[in-house]
């Protein structure tokens, strides 16, 4: 039995007690699982989107938080991750994209802040370049996506190919801010999602064709804010170095020092406090505009 799953569970019960809205929306790609929680703040929607391998139930201190801030948080799950279903039809990165894109055209009501982590900061610039209309901001943490030659990229996603426990647990610490000796009791977890075949197969798929060029990342006109750890040894300094050079001028960009490639999961209050400050900077701007 996966232990952790089953708490996954137990946490999507305990959120439903508290009012969060769980449910599944039929896209195009197959049926999906959403949070929609309403807020009790007046900061515009907050979109956040997960990683690969990953889904939305970790993000629950982190949620909790932007609840007491913003009028309303959607968090969709990618096709084939946490409670969604898989795929109908083939697997790829489009059709992880077409899911989450299709879950934002039809459940927001306003422009949203999109924050995106890893996977999820890919989808969230991806969305941003082919809809600016629809989008507020955005918030990107570790996000993946940057260029790297053909040969760097297939080097650099055998990080993903799980094959045992010992794979698991160094992919579970280099994903976190120091490595733990929990996450050798997460390994079968982590090689149960991210070692999944579905998600290998996903892996195989995206090529280096799919990563953004400078003129994409320089398209985007919207405020940006990039947070990128100083302890995340899951991604490359080729990665932060693209987007540091190619993202445009008015991008904020953030490098705590004790925080990995996923600070929600070790540092959700250091991370929310930041990502509520840039919002209500952007909030703050949109008024001083409409006056």
């Amino acid at each position: 039995m996966d232990f952790v799953k089953e708490y996954h569970k137990v946490i999507r019960l305990k959120m439903k007690t508290l009012g969060i809205k769980s449910r599944m929306v039929k896209t195009s790609v197959t049926d999906q699982h959403l949070y929609d929680i309403p807020g009790k703040g007046t900061l515009p929607t907050i979109v956040v989107l997960h990683g690969i391998g990953g889904g939305s139930t970790p993000f629950e201190k982190m949620l909790y938080i932007l609840q007491r801030f913003s009028k309303r948080i959607l968090v969709p799950e990618a096709p084939g991750h946490g409670f969604s279903q898989f795929p109908t039809d083939k697997v790829n990165v489009e059709t992880v994209y077409e899911g989450i894109a299709s879950i934002l055209d039809s459940e927001l009501d306003e422009k949203p802040i999109i924050f995106g982590n890893s996977m999820g900061g890919a989808i969230a610039i991806k969305y941003a370049i082919e809809n600016p209309e629809k989008v507020l901001a955005l918030s990107l943490c570790s996000p993946g996506g940057a260029y790297m030659t053909p040969e760097n990229w297939a080097n650099f996603l055998n990080r993903f190919r799980l094959k045992d426990k010992i794979d698991a647990i160094n992919f579970m610490n280099s994903i976190i801010y120091k490595p733990s000796p929990f996450s050798f009791l997460l390994s079968d977890h982590i090689l149960e999602t991210v070692g999944n075949p579905f998600i290998q197969e996903l892996i195989n798929t995206v090529s280096a064709d799919t990563l953004f060029t400078p003129e994409q990342l320089a398209s985007l006109k919207m405020p940006i804010q990039l947070i990128w750890g100083k302890a995340d040894r899951l991604m490359l300094k080729e990665h932060l170095d693209f987007y540091k050079k190619y993202l445009p001028k008015q991008t904020i960009i953030e490098e705590p020092e004790d925080f990995g490639h996923c600070p929600f999961l070790d540092r959700p209050v250091e991370l929310s406090a930041r990502v509520i400050n840039f919002i209500q900077k952007v909030d703050n701007e949109l008024k001083i505009e409409i006056r």
